[in-house]
């Protein structure tokens, strides 16, 4: 699904990264404002004006050492229709800029839906064991529904004093 998408630079963040802009170019030291005009300039030559906006304004981590970018993606809107501002993803380079491979990755991994990652192997099937933490998102699925439906007190009446939890 095609994705709209915000680009927000902390122009005011202190510090500099080293980065090619684009894959294949020569890295170089970019403080903030070199990055909001470097994407800006990516934007343009992409032709993704459409698509991709660049702001400057708050990116957090305004603690540390920049600088700080942060993305926020947005459904596109059907022809003719209105577009609207309730973010679908949101993303932040804050303190990682250094670890990417250039500044277009920003564009690159945000502008359409991500891949989702294949399980791994053996990960499936029905000897597979359940992990903690999807026991805990069944449980609070269990109590979210039981609370809509008025029940949520009974669960535990039911259960006894010393029965284990389920």
């Amino acid at each position: 699904m095609p994705r709209r998408v915000v680009i927000t630079v902390c122009v005011r963040e202190p510090g500099s990264v080293v980065l090619p802009v684009r894959r294949g170019d020569r890295a170089r030291r970019l403080d903030a404002r070199a990055i909001f005009d470097a994407l800006e300039s990516l934007v343009t030559r992409q032709g993704l004006g459409g698509r991709v906006q660049v702001r400057e304004a708050c990116a957090g981590g305004c603690q540390g050492p920049g600088p700080n970018v942060s993305v926020a993606s947005y459904s596109m809107p059907a022809p003719g229709a209105r577009v609207d501002h309730v973010a679908v993803g949101w993303k932040t380079y804050v303190y990682s800029l250094p670890a990417l491979a250039c500044l277009a990755q920003v564009i690159e991994e945000n502008l359409d839906e991500p891949r989702r990652a294949r399980p791994a192997r053996g990960s499936r099937g029905p000897g597979r064991r359940t992990t903690g933490a999807e026991v805990v998102l069944q449980r609070t699925a269990i109590t979210a529904a039981r609370r809509r439906s008025g029940r949520a007190g009974r669960a535990a009446t039911r259960r006894g004093a010393g029965s284990p939890r389920q």
